[in-house]
């Protein structure tokens, strides 16, 4: 008999194991997702990451200079930091302002921080012109991004430098 009554409560424990374990809400339990659940109890593969949204190829109008400017440029995931975008081409001719004029400004991809639907960017390392990007920020909403940005030539010691606004739209 008290093996028996070992048995019963062995099979009772492991059933409500079992039934508590499959009531668990399936979700994203990633808190850093778009898509996060905070009442997911069991990641079920469904996260989107904060990034995804930013990922694409834009029309950009970007008034940085002389006056407005229209181009293409394409934002894609960094491979370092998962929080990280890469814009590449983000401004193109600054004209009368640029001792070399007719180049395409930053050929290295600016790389720019994500929290939510904002992004920030640091100071970059100048490119083979010269110019480089002091500091910048901006917000997607839905397929627009919104950004501002200071532009910057040589050591910082010149007088050039730029206050800059694009408009991208996917």
């Amino acid at each position: 008999m008290n093996k028996t009554l070992h048995t019963i409560i062995l099979f009772f424990l492991v059933a409500v194991i079992l039934s508590s374990s499959c009531n668990k809400k399936e979700g994203c339990t990633n808190q850093n997702a778009e898509n996060f659940d905070p009442a997911a109890e069991r990641e079920d593969g469904t996260c989107i990451g904060q990034r995804a949204k930013f990922i694409g190829l834009y029309q950009v109008s970007d008034v940085c200079g002389t006056g407005p400017e229209s181009f293409l440029a394409e934002v894609k995931a960094s491979n370092i930091n998962l929080d990280d975008i890469l814009i590449f081409n983000l401004s193109k001719d600054l004209g009368e302002i640029d001792p070399v004029p007719g180049n395409t400004k930053f050929e290295n991809p600016v790389v720019a921080t994500i929290i939510n639907s904002k992004f920030t960017f640091d100071k970059q390392a100048p490119d083979g012109d010269g110019w480089y990007i002091q500091d910048g920020k901006g917000t997607i909403n839905g397929n627009e991004i919104s950004m501002s940005f200071r532009i910057k030539y040589g050591d910082g010691t010149l007088p050039l430098a730029n206050f800059c606004t694009s408009l991208m739209i996917k």
